[in-house]
C-alpha cells in the first residue's frame, strides 16, 4: 500500500484499497502503530469476520425488546454461557461439531432437556442472525443435534392426599385452593380482580397476568389462548361469595397485586401450617388430571387451561392415575370377551 503520511494536525494517515469494494479507505491514528493496528483489524474482519461474542452481543441488542421479562432473564443466562464457550473465536470458524460438543457438555452437567433445548434455540438464532447480516455464508447450528437421552424434568401433580388437604384449608390461604379448583397459572391468580369473577354466570375471566420485575407488573396472558373463561364449581363459588371484594381490587392484594415477597411469605406460612409441598404449578397439573379423571373432553380442557395446542395439554398435564388404568383394563376385558 501507499506510504504513511503525517498530517498538519499531527495525526498519521494511510489509505488502502478495499479488495471487496475496490474503494480507497483511509485510516487515521495518533501514531503509525495505531494506524497499522486499525488496518490489521479491518483486514481481519474482511477475511475472518467478527468474533462469536461480538455477534452474540449485537444479536442480543436487537432481540431483547421482543422478549417478555421472564423469558429475557432465562435467555440472558443461556446467552452468557454460550458466549463464554466461544469467546474470542471467529464466528466463521465454528463448526456443527463444535456446537454438538457444547450441547453434549451441557447434557453431561445434568441440565434438563428443556434447558439444553433452549441453548440450542439461542445458538441457532445467533448464527441465523449472522447469516442475515452477511457475516457468514451458512448456519452451522442447523445441522447440530440435541444429545440423546436427556433427562426430562417432569413436574408431577400434587399428591392425592395434598389435594385433600388443600380442599379443606381455603381458610388458611385461599390461593392454593383457587389454583387447585381453576388450574390458573401463578401470574394469573395474582392478577385476578373481583370484576373478573362473574358469580351470576359462574365464570372466571382470565384477562391479565402479573410478573415480578422486581415489583408486580401487569401483562396480557401468555398467548391468545390465555384469554379465557373458567367454570366456577359450586364449592369454589361458596368460597368466593365469602370473600367478595370491590370490583377493581385484586383477589390477592387489594388495590394492587401482592408483591413477590408477600407471595413467598404467604406460601411458606401455608406450607408450614398444612405440610403441603406442592407449588402453584403442580396444582395446575392436579386440576388438569382431575379434569381428565372426570372425563372432561380434551378440547374443552385445552380451552379452560389456556393452551394454544392440544398436544401440550395431553402431554404435559394429563397424568393418568393408576386406578384409571385398572378401569381401562376392565373396559378392554369386556370388549375382548368371547361374544
Amino acid at each position: 500500500g501507499k506510504k504513511m503520511k503525517k498530517r498538519p494536525d499531527g495525526r498519521y494517515v494511510k489509505a488502502i484499497t478495499d479488495p471487496k469494494t475496490h474503494k480507497r479507505i483511509y485510516f487515521f491514528g495518533q501514531s503509525p502503530r495505531e494506524v497499522n493496528q486499525k488496518i490489521l483489524k479491518h483486514e481481519t474482519i474482511a477475511t475472518k469476520g467478527f468474533t462469536f461474542d461480538e455477534v452474540a452481543d449485537e444479536w442480543w441488542d436487537t432481540e431483547v425488546e421482543k422478549l417478555s421479562p421472564g423469558t429475557a432473564r432465562g435467555y440472558r443466562f443461556a446467552t452468557e454461557r454460550i458466549k463464554a464457550e466461544w469467546e474470542g473465536i471467529y464466528i466463521s470458524e465454528i463448526l456443527p461439531s463444535d456446537i454438538n460438543k457444547f450441547l453434549l457438555s451441557l447434557a453431561k452437567k445434568e441440565f434438563a432437556k428443556k434447558t439444553v433445548k433452549n441453548h440450542k434455540i439461542i445458538i441457532n438464532r445467533i448464527f441465523h442472525f449472522a447469516t442475515v447480516q452477511g457475516y457468514i455464508k451458512s448456519n452451522p447450528a442447523r445441522d447440530a443435534e440435541l444429545p440423546r437421552n436427556l433427562k426430562q424434568s417432569v413436574r408431577h401433580p400434587a399428591t392425592v392426599s395434598e389435594e385433600q388437604i388443600i380442599k379443606q384449608t381455603a381458610h388458611v390461604w385461599f390461593l392454593p385452593y383457587l389454583a387447585l379448583t381453576t388450574g390458573m397459572r401463578k401470574g394469573e391468580l395474582v392478577g385476578l380482580r373481583w370484576e373478573d369473577v362473574d358469580l351470576e354466570n359462574n365464570i372466571i375471566h382470565v384477562r391479565r397476568s402479573v410478573y415480578y420485575n422486581p415489583q408486580p407488573q401487569i401483562k396480557a396472558p401468555k398467548t391468545e389462548a390465555g384469554f379465557r373463561k373458567i367454570p366456577i364449581i359450586p364449592s369454589l363459588r361458596e368460597e368466593l361469595i365469602k370473600r367478595k371484594g370491590k370490583p377493581k381490587h385484586y383477589v390477592f392484594g387489594g388495590e394492587s397485586p401482592m408483591t413477590h415477597k408477600a407471595y413467598i411469605r404467604a406460601y411458606e406460612k401455608y406450607k408450614k401450617i398444612t405440610g403441603i409441598e406442592a407449588t402453584a404449578h403442580q396444582l395446575r397439573k392436579s386440576y388438569a388430571t382431575m379434569a381428565v379423571d372426570a372425563n372432561v373432553p380434551p378440547d374443552v380442557l385445552k380451552t379452560i387451561i389456556g393452551h394454544k395446542d392440544i398436544s401440550t395439554t395431553l402431554n404435559i398435564y394429563a397424568e393418568v392415575r393408576d386406578y384409571r388404568l385398572q378401569e381401562a383394563q376392565s373396559l378392554l376385558e369386556n370388549q375382548f370377551k368371547d361374544k
